[in-house]
């Protein structure tokens, strides 16, 4: 989004990505959507391209990726396009808003939910063609790999509204013999761990990379959850909620997240405390 708080964020990526411990390790940069407010040009330049924390030098060693969120398709689509075309250090997803990573023990699936959303403000997520297919035949030919999604929408929420057509396009996944071991997902200005559902073992929301939202004291309903966060700060007599990002590590078949704020400080207290997947 480009405000102050928001270039914290990304300041405090490059702290994790220039840790002298992970220097050897493969790293990857990745935005799930929603270049806010249009998607307009302006924005992908001068908010997106110029403040990300991956520099122009070090495309080689760290790789970036960007889904396509709702706000992105605001402005039809075409600058999110455009500018994935353009940077080079995007130059791996070849202008697409859909990829894969693969390692010998995980298979990364980042999702497109924007291009085919519904409501009026795109709130409620889909998945065109030929996404679906993609994901059932890289399983199927990988059957001890585990599995990972990443999607700027929601397939469920406790606060907002699911995403019937994302699930529905995903109902031989969703409704199969393998878990999909852990989703992250954006969209909602919140940071959340669901408790498993929809064959989701580690559910996540992490929608609060660059927008300032008032604290909320809405509870969640209608779905079980582990955490949310409830830390705010207070500025001219209101309460905001705070900025930050996830850091996943794969070791072999392990992986851990943590969630960092804007500061770079842990989330809070447990269950908040560093969070095993597989």
């Amino acid at each position: 989004s480009g405000v102050p708080r928001a270039r914290n964020v990304a300041e405090q990526i490059k702290v994790q990505l220039n840790d002298p411990d992970v220097s050897n390790w493969e790293r990857h940069v990745i935005h799930l959507g929603d270049t806010y407010y249009a998607g307009l040009g302006s924005e992908y330049r001068d908010h997106l391209g110029k403040l990300w924390p991956v520099a122009g030098s070090d495309a080689e060693r760290i790789r970036s990726w960007c889904l396509n969120g709702n706000h992105d398709m605001y402005s039809g689509g075409r600058n999110l396009f455009e500018f994935l075309c353009a940077d080079p250090r995007f130059t791996p997803q070849a202008g697409c808003t859909w990829f894969g990573l693969e390692n010998e023990h995980w298979l990364i699936f980042g999702l497109d939910t924007a291009f085919e959303s519904q409501g009026l403000k795109g709130d409620k997520g889909g998945l065109a063609a030929p996404q679906a297919q993609w994901i059932m035949e890289k399983i199927a030919a990988r059957p001890n790999k585990k599995i990972i999604l990443l999607s700027h929408h929601q397939p469920f929420s406790a606060w907002e509204g699911d995403s019937p057509l994302l699930l529905q396009a995903l109902d031989p996944l969703i409704k199969g013999p393998r878990p999909i071991d852990a989703w992250f997902w954006g969209h909602e200005h919140r940071c959340a761990v669901y408790k498993p559902a929809f064959n989701i073992r580690y559910p996540a929301l992490i929608g609060h990379g660059g927008v300032p939202v008032y604290a909320s004291s809405k509870e969640p309903k209608g779905h079980e959850v582990l955490a949310y966060r409830t830390r705010s700060f207070s500025r001219f007599l209101e309460k905001y909620s705070y900025m930050g990002f996830a850091v996943l590590d794969l070791d072999g078949p392990k992986a851990t997240v943590r969630y960092l704020d804007e500061n770079g400080d842990p989330t809070g207290d447990p269950p908040w405390d560093t969070h095993k997947l597989g």
